[in-house]
C-alpha cells in the first residue's frame, strides 16, 4: 500500500468535500422507537376528530317555569353535564352536530349564548341568571332542565311519551 503524502491542496479539497450523511444506529433505533411510541398512543387514545360526528337537533321548551333543552341525536351518546360559573357546558363522548345557535333565541331569560366546542363533543352555553341544572338521558334524547333559583320541589320528570317509548323499546 502506498501513503500519499499531506499537501495543503489535498487538506483543502477534503475540507469542502460535502460529507456523507451518517445516520448511526442509535439515532435510527430512536426514531424507530419514537414512531413506535407514537402509533401505541393513537390506539390508545383515538382522537375526537376520527369518530365520526352523531348529527342531530336541539329544541327547548320553557312551560312549567323552566327551561328544558333537549337533545335529539340519531344516535345513543353518553353525555356530562356541568355548571361552572354561570356557564353550561355539555360535554359528549363522541362529536355531535347540532345547531347550538338557536339555543339563545329559544330559552330567551335563560340563555345569552351557545357555542360548540371546534371538536364537537361539547357545548358551552353562558347562563342569564342563576340555575340548578338537572339532567336526564332517555335512549337517543338529553333533557337538560335549567331550574331558577326559587324552584321549589322535586326537579321535572321525563315526559309521558319518552318514558312509554322507553318502556316499549325494552319490551321488544
Amino acid at each position: 500500500m502506498a501513503v500519499k503524502p499531506i499537501t495543503r491542496e489535498g487538506m483543502r479539497a477534503r475540507d469542502q468535500a460535502p460529507a456523507p450523511p451518517r445516520l448511526g444506529v442509535r439515532a435510527a433505533a430512536f426514531i424507530l422507537a419514537q414512531l413506535l411510541l407514537l402509533g401505541a398512543l393513537m390506539l390508545a387514545f383515538p382522537s375526537a376528530a376520527g369518530a365520526a360526528t352523531v348529527k342531530g337537533d336541539v329544541s327547548v321548551a320553557t312551560v312549567g317555569g323552566y327551561a328544558r333543552i333537549i337533545f335529539t341525536l340519531a344516535e345513543d351518546v353518553e353525555a356530562d353535564v356541568r355548571l361552572a360559573g354561570g356557564i353550561l357546558i355539555v360535554q359528549f363522548k363522541q362529536p355531535v352536530d347540532v345547531p347550538v345557535q338557536r339555543i339563545p333565541t329559544l330559552a330567551v331569560g335563560y340563555v345569552a349564548a351557545a357555542r360548540s366546542d371546534p371538536d364537537g363533543t361539547g357545548v358551552r352555553m353562558a347562563l342569564n341568571r342563576k340555575v340548578t341544572v338537572n339532567s336526564m338521558a332517555a335512549g337517543e334524547k338529553l333533557f337538560v332542565d335549567l331550574l331558577p333559583e326559587g324552584w321549589v320541589g322535586l326537579a321535572p320528570g321525563l315526559p309521558q311519551e319518552v318514558v312509554e317509548e322507553l318502556s316499549r323499546r325494552a319490551r321488544e
